[in-house]
């Protein structure tokens, strides 16, 4: 029998990393990869990127930034979404800093009573400030 019907008879391709035969499951797809999968199993392919990771933190933390300076603006308006829609970390936040309850500790019940208040609070807000961007108070 020929190489490539031993393998797709078997149904198994070897890492070229651990050397284990493995499904073609267990390895990613690759358009120019033998069968059209990667040449390592997805096991290895994460421990490499990890490896990669920790020796290359500038690289990781200057994509980072170039990404956010290029999408600025959507990043912004995001999280004015997030905050106003009041998102479940920024009430968990909100609870950490106020009460210094760990946000594994905070229950969901929790989490909808701090919602309400800071839904009261904005509206008290808006009814002495009004729509204006700035909520200091002015000396009357």
């Amino acid at each position: 029998m020929g190489f490539i019907m031993e393998y797709i008879m078997d149904g198994k391709k070897e890492c070229t990393i651990c050397g284990f035969k493995k499904t073609f499951s267990e390895f990613y797809l690759l358009m120019g990869g033998k069968f059209g999968r990667s040449p390592y199993c997805k096991e290895c392919h994460s421990a490499k990127n990890v490896k990669w990771n920790r020796e290359h933190p500038q690289v990781i933390r200057n994509g980072r930034q170039k990404y956010r300076r290029k999408h600025k603006l959507a990043l912004n308006e995001k999280s004015r979404k997030y905050v106003k829609n009041l998102g479940v970390s920024y009430v968990k936040r909100m609870i950490l800093a106020k009460y210094g309850i760990h946000p594994e500790d905070i229950s969901q019940q929790m989490i909808d009573r701090e919602r309400e208040v800071i839904k009261l609070n904005r509206a008290l807000k808006e009814k002495l400030y009004g729509n204006a961007k700035n909520t200091e108070r002015t000396r009357a």
